[in-house]
């Protein structure tokens, strides 16, 4: 059912160049050596994307349309991860996973006066070695006579023993606050290892947030929407990689493509990579919520007007290289060699998206992002 939608999806991405075979034939710029228009050949990258994203997300609801998310907490997502891409964080680390856990009301609405809120994440962590970071998400509200000011906010989060009193005070943090926005604390993450790898008194956590007199900290007990949950951000090492330095490729950003990109409105004969901007929400999949779009790049051109300079280390090409040290490629009629223009680099794509069952993902997904093109 997965492949069939997908080829569906992929359809309408084939049908969206006007031009016919003919017109395509007689637009040099536009077509490749096999005369390929620029839009099948964006229309079979993006293919070859979608494919790759369904091989590695089994779980994912590419079919379901029931599974939808709050539009405000959507946003708090997007906005999470476009400002984490920017930053040399663990969250950029391809040998950190990343999970997001919404409280939950351990009394299941029957005690509404103990205000609370429980992580379940010990599944999670027994497939994982060590915390690495840890953040609190949380909404506040404000007093109607106090939407529309800037006011400071002393936030302090403690623990919550198992008979409802207060436990250890682990976090101070200040804010300044205007409206009803969501506040992100940075947790010790010595406080955090504590709570969940052991079996201790630990129930839950409590926050204080005081303005007015009233506590603005939105708790399971008072959340009236999706967008007000309280979300617990983890980043956990995995054990493969326990041991690797720190300072290598692993924690790196997003690297940019290593080959020049050229333009569409100024295309080169030769092989080259392009833009190719892929957007979820236009092909259905609103279930993956960021990023909403992102450039995979994609390589097109004459292999025959560059490929002296392009010519991969293996097969066909491998062939071509010793023959330079002869005859010199840089001379030869590549023009009946069957050289093909192809991405031969490629770079992971980190997304946060939604499951079957409703619960927010993140994933590192493999082949995503062209970086580099080849001829062979």
């Amino acid at each position: 059912m997965k492949w069939i939608l997908l080829l569906l999806l992929t359809d309408v991405v084939v049908q969206t160049s006007a031009k016919t075979v003919g017109q395509l034939d007689d637009d040099k710029k536009g077509c490749g050596k096999d005369k390929a228009c620029l839009e099948t050949l964006k229309a079979y990258r993006t293919r070859e994307v979608l494919e790759r994203i369904i091989e590695q997300l089994p779980g994912a609801p590419i079919s379901d349309a029931a599974v939808q998310i709050d539009p405000e907490l959507r946003k708090m997502y997007v906005d999470f991860y476009e400002d984490e891409r920017h930053k040399n964080s663990d969250f950029n680390r391809q040998d950190v996973d990343t999970y997001f856990y919404s409280a939950k009301d351990p009394f299941d609405g029957e005690d509404s006066s103990q205000m609370v809120a429980m992580f379940d994440v010990t599944q999670d962590l027994e497939k994982k070695y060590e915390i690495l970071e840890a953040k609190l998400m949380v909404s506040t509200t404000l007093p109607t006579y106090s939407r529309n000011i800037l006011d400071d906010v002393r936030v302090q989060v403690f623990e919550k023993n198992r008979d409802n009193s207060l436990g250890e005070l682990v976090k101070t943090q200040s804010f300044r606050i205007t409206g009803g926005e969501r506040i992100t604390i940075d947790l010790p993450v010595g406080a955090a290892k504590r709570w969940f790898e052991s079996s201790g008194s630990f129930h839950g956590i409590f926050v204080s947030a005081m303005l007015e007199q009233h506590n603005i900290a939105v708790h399971p007990q008072q959340e009236t929407k999706d967008s007000e949950k309280m979300i617990l951000q983890l980043s956990l090492r995995n054990k493969e990689f326990v041991g690797q330095s720190t300072n290598s490729t692993l924690r790196r950003s997003r690297r940019s493509p290593s080959a020049a990109i050229c333009a569409t409105s100024q295309p080169s004969e030769g092989c080259c990579l392009y833009d190719l901007i892929v957007e979820f929400n236009k092909i259905g999949w609103d279930w993956v919520i960021a990023p909403p779009r992102y450039n995979a790049f994609m390589c097109r051109g004459q292999c025959e007007k560059n490929a002296h300079h392009l010519l991969n280390d293996f097969g066909h090409a491998r062939i071509m290289r010793a023959a330079n040290s002869i005859y010199s490629v840089a001379n030869m009629d590549l023009t009946s060699l069957g050289l093909c223009c192809h991405a031969s680099e490629f770079d992971y794509l980190k997304v946060i998206y939604l499951n079957q069952q409703g619960v927010i993902n993140v994933a590192n997904l493999n082949g995503m992002v062209a970086n580099r093109c080849g001829c062979s």
